[in-house]
This record gives structure tokens, sequence and C-alpha cells, in this order.
């Protein structure tokens, strides 16, 4: 089942797949969020929900990459007792403008798992949150703690190798 109100998480970080064509912004629950400002993302606590969402890059001017059409959300719920054979991390994806639901069966899981295999020691979680000082506080000298806002537009500047959030 699709996490309700996922659209309203707020921006944990912001990632790029050239090799797969994908711009992606990932949320977290407010379990995550809290966990990102407590600074106890390794292990996430149980409860922690991370979901990725892409979209197919469109190149834009000078360099410029925006996002296009929507490709796929997918979410990793962590409960260490539920998902314990795949590593305390439950995996879910729903692909195109229909969010039809995607991987049924266990073989699902095991490729996910796989896939993660290389950050095993950052609990499975490739994202790095948004810069934050230990214990969570918001970095010095940011006009703004981008976690008490929304984003509501991304980009990628190839030329410079800088993506960009619009809150």
């Amino acid at each position: 089942r699709l996490p309700r109100g996922y659209r309203e998480w707020k921006v944990v970080s912001m990632t790029d797949r050239f090799d797969s064509g994908s711009l992606r912004v990932v949320l977290g629950n407010e379990m995550a969020i809290r966990a990102i400002a407590a600074g106890h993302t390794n292990p996430w606590p149980d409860g922690s929900i991370l979901a990725k969402v892409e979209w197919d890059q469109l190149g834009g001017t000078g360099g410029d990459v925006d996002g296009g059409a929507f490709q796929r959300a997918e979410f990793m719920i962590k409960d260490r007792h539920r998902f314990a054979t795949t590593g305390g991390w439950g995996w879910g994806r729903w692909q195109g403008g229909g969010l039809e639901p995607q991987g049924a069966g266990p073989g699902f899981a095991t490729g996910c798992v796989s896939c993660h295999a290389p950050v095993k020691d950052r609990d499975l979680v490739f994202t790095i949150p948004l810069a934050r000082q230990a214990g969570g506080a918001p970095v010095p000298g940011l006009p703004i703690d981008p976690f008490q806002w929304k984003a509501i537009a991304a980009g990628l500047d190839e030329r410079d190798s800088t993506m960009s959030t619009l809150y």
C-alpha cells in the first residue's frame, strides 16, 4: 500500500542518475526528519520511511537539466522486526502516472537489498541527508533551514556539477 501523505513529507536530499536519465528528490516522513535532526540515521529508527520520487531528466539551456515526466515513487520502510530478513527495511515501488504497484513476490525485496549492499555500513541507505551539524542543528550561514520549508522545484547544472532546490 502506498504510504499516505508522502507528498507532504519534507525533502531529505536530492540526487541524479545520469546513467538512467533520472532526477530524484528524497523525502522523509516525520520519524525520518526527527532522526536526521537528532543525528540518528545509522541505524535509522523503526518507523522511518524514505521516499524517492523520480522524474526523467530534460536538457535545458546552458547545461541546465530539468525534471520531465514522472517515472516512479519508491519507498524504504524501517522496521527491524517485520523486515528482519531484508536488512530491517521494507521496500516498495509504484510506477508511472497511475502509480501502478510493482515488485510482487519475494525476489523484489532481495533485489533491493542487493542493490543497496554497497552502503550496508550506512544502514543500506544511499541518501545522505542535506547538510546538518552534529546533533542535527542547521548549518550556520544557511539562509533557511531546508527542513522547515517545502520544495517546489529542483534542477541540475551539469556545467557546475550543482543541484538546486526551489523552496
